[in-house]
């Protein structure tokens, strides 16, 4: 994904791994991820970890768990969009 200011562009870029891979813990219980679905294209999704395992993928409202291979086939972990991407902006106007 390319992000253009005036001055500068960055890119973004998601790494996919197989629903075969889980997500590893790195200090954080709830990380937002994209998970890629072959009926409907994607999802966003948050990976959640129990005491430093990974707990499963779950919606955004929490009620629906996603299970490998019956929902998903692949995801991504997204952009800190406060500490990666607001920076991006943080110099222009709304």
């Amino acid at each position: 994904m390319r992000i253009a200011n005036r001055n500068t562009q960055h890119e973004f870029k998601l790494n996919f791994k197989s629903c075969d891979i889980d997500p590893v813990y790195q200090g954080e219980d709830e990380v937002e991820c994209l998970l890629l679905n072959p009926c409907d294209g994607y999802h966003v999704a948050y990976a959640r970890f129990d005491e430093g395992e990974f707990a499963g993928f779950w919606s955004f409202c929490s009620d629906q768990h996603y299970t490998k291979g019956d929902f998903y086939f692949a995801w991504a972990k997204l952009p800190d969009v406060v500490n990666e991407m607001l920076p991006v902006f943080e110099n222009e106007a709304l």
